[in-house]
């Protein structure tokens, strides 16, 4: 399925991402305001090397990329990269549940990677069931399912 990838409310770019799977990933063809954070991701795999800044594609959301080894100057720019928030764009303009979005570049020439995770992601609040009446004529409210 063909997404728009959003940064800060602006389309970056579109990824083809398989359905049914708990994550995907994809190749970014970027749009020009990709160019915005095109320097951050490429500064990330430049200085960190592209190992290290291909891993923050794996990271769960909220942890921080593994820093051991690397200097306090690529600890920093993967830091960087790793903390660029994205969200997922279906062909309506609708956000698309995901627990966390994820870009890299590791520098290869491909061009950028994009990573969705949908484990844990919920479409919004659960439904509730409408009040029903007991036998004996009292209302009676059903706990969400």
């Amino acid at each position: 399925m063909r997404y728009s990838v959003v940064h800060l409310g602006v389309p970056i770019g579109v990824v083809d991402l398989p359905e049914g799977r708990w994550w995907a990933g994809g190749l970014l063809e970027p749009l020009p305001a990709y160019g915005a954070i095109r320097p951050v991701l490429e500064r990330a795999s430049a200085i960190a090397g592209p190992s290290a800044a291909a891993g923050i594609l794996a990271l769960p959301a909220g942890d921080a990329p593994d820093e051991r080894g690397l200097s306090w100057e690529a600890a920093e720019t993967l830091r960087r990269a790793a903390a660029l928030e994205f969200e997922l764009r279906d062909a309506g303009g609708l956000r698309v549940a995901a627990e966390v979005v994820r870009l890299a570049d590791p520098g290869d020439g491909k061009g950028p990677r994009v990573r969705a995770t949908f484990r844990a992601a919920s479409a919004g609040p659960p439904a509730r069931l409408a009040p029903t009446r007991r036998d004996d004529g009292a209302q009676q409210d059903l706990p969400p399912v």
